[in-house]
């Protein structure tokens, strides 16, 4: 009897630690919650066994969590473009490689040098910007030869920036490995120096350039610049008449362009031994800057030259003279032709008036209809054209000394801004010496304000 109180006691006992602990663990089916009553704590359902969890960054309250973003590999990119061989005129190379363990290559090197040049992998590829890139590069060591080469190196990092340039062959400027110079390489496909080669693959853009510059080109002054296909590009430059053998001359060993008419040409001068004629020289490199002015009757363009220190404008003709001294070449007349287009009257609704005429070459006078006094007026010393059309007029204005109707006025300068608006009645938008915002002009050919006709 006792022993079946002692297992009573210890069942209820049991009974009553389920009925403290049960809401935390207990799962129910849905039979279950029908019938049991209601609890303020949800019931829990066990997860699958299978169900993959992931586990929260750990941060503290309030931290962002970032995340670094992928390194953009552009080594395929740039050996994808550039893989073959780079050589500049004096015989420095680069090449770029894939070899056959897929590792990144790039050589600096001189052509029938021999010994050693700096080689190695390219660890990564950096673009910042429009064609310019840095490579970075480790470059293999090499062991002591004191039989072949002498001392050797260690192995080491260097970052070398590449510059593309919009060339045809395409070209790249760099500060090569080994080198101090920044020089520019032309690509090949050969391993041969082309520039040791009967025709050179940088060739055909010198024979463009002569082919659409070839013949004379002589400024104001009596200077030339001769440019001939001799030797596969030959320049002369010199004064006409000067007499003796002062020009200076040499081949083209070089041209760049950005393809918008402007032009470096790199000539290698040919040097001249001292005479009775000359102090002579010696051979020297000079560069020919050449901006094409897009005209055509005669076509001109903007050039250096040996023997003047500023740009002036050249033209093109094709006899061996000075064609401002046969006549050949007849510049524009802008002053002429404004003058001879608008001569005449162009007066605005208040009343005021320009007066154009040919007197002395060019002459405008700035006045008010019917209101006396005297005005201003002078010849013409500038005149230039804008983008638009506008020309701008420099007027030296005569003095006029006081009188009954004036108090006068020293000299001075006014500059007209004129637009001819064309159209019929002709009109035209301009300044006045009374007035410097542009206003509305009608033109006609009689005097008298005719906006009172």
């Amino acid at each position: 009897m006792k022993k079946l109180m002692i297992v009573s006691l210890l069942l209820a006992a049991v009974m009553l630690f389920c009925a403290c602990h049960g809401g935390d663990d207990v799962t129910t089916t849905t039979a279950d919650t029908a019938e049991a009553p209601s609890t303020t704590e949800p019931a829990v359902t066990e997860a699958p066994d299978d169900t993959q969890t992931t586990e929260a960054p750990d941060t503290q309250p309030g931290e962002d969590v970032t995340t670094e973003a992928p390194v953009t590999d552009l080594r395929a990119e740039f050996f994808a473009e550039h893989t073959g061989y780079w050589t500049e005129k004096n015989g420095r190379f680069i090449t770029f490689d894939i070899n056959e363990k897929g590792e990144y290559r790039a050589t600096f090197a001189v052509w029938n040098a021999g010994g050693p040049f700096p080689s190695g992998n390219v660890t990564e590829v950096k673009k910042a910007g429009d064609g310019l890139y840095f490579l970075l590069i480790t470059i293999d060591g090499m062991p002591d030869d004191p039989e072949w080469y002498g001392d050797g190196w260690d192995p080491y990092d260097v970052t070398v920036s590449i510059i593309e340039n919009k060339t045809n062959p395409a070209s790249i400027d760099c500060v090569a490995v080994g080198d101090s110079v920044q020089r520019t390489y032309y690509n090949h496909q050969n391993a041969a120096n082309p520039f040791l080669d009967d025709e050179p693959e940088v060739s055909p853009l010198i024979t463009n350039f002569v082919k659409d510059y070839a013949g004379y080109w002589t400024n104001t002054n009596g200077r030339y610049i001769h440019i001939s296909d001799r030797d596969g590009g030959y320049v002369e430059m010199a004064v006409w008449n000067a007499g003796g053998d002062s020009g200076r001359y040499g081949k083209i060993t070089e041209v760049r362009t950005d393809g918008k008419g402007s032009y470096l040409v790199l000539i290698a001068v040919e040097g001249r031994a001292a005479d009775e004629m000359s102090e002579g020289w010696s051979a020297y490199d000079y560069v020919l800057q050449i901006v094409d002015l897009g005209t055509a009757d005669p076509r001109s363009m903007s050039a250096t030259h040996v023997d003047e220190s500023e740009w002036t404008t050249f033209y093109h003709h094709d006899k061996a003279e000075d064609p401002f001294l046969s006549g050949e070449i007849k510049l524009p007349d802008p002053l002429g032709d404004f003058i001879n287009e608008h001569k005449g009257y162009w007066t605005n609704k208040d009343g005021r008036f320009i007066q154009i005429s040919d007197t002395n070459g060019g002459f405008i006078s700035f006045a008010v209809w019917n209101s006396g006094g005297g005005f201003p007026g002078g010849p013409v010393t500038d005149i230039k054209t804008e983008s638009d059309g506008t020309y701008v007029i420099t007027i030296a204005i005569e003095a006029m000394e006081d009188n009954d109707e004036s108090s006068g006025w020293a000299a001075y300068t006014y500059v007209l801004k004129f637009k001819d608006l064309n159209g019929s009645p002709r009109k035209a938008s301009a300044t006045h010496a009374f007035e410097d915002s542009m206003k509305e002009y009608t033109y006609h050919s009689e005097p008298g304000n005719p906006f009172l006709d």
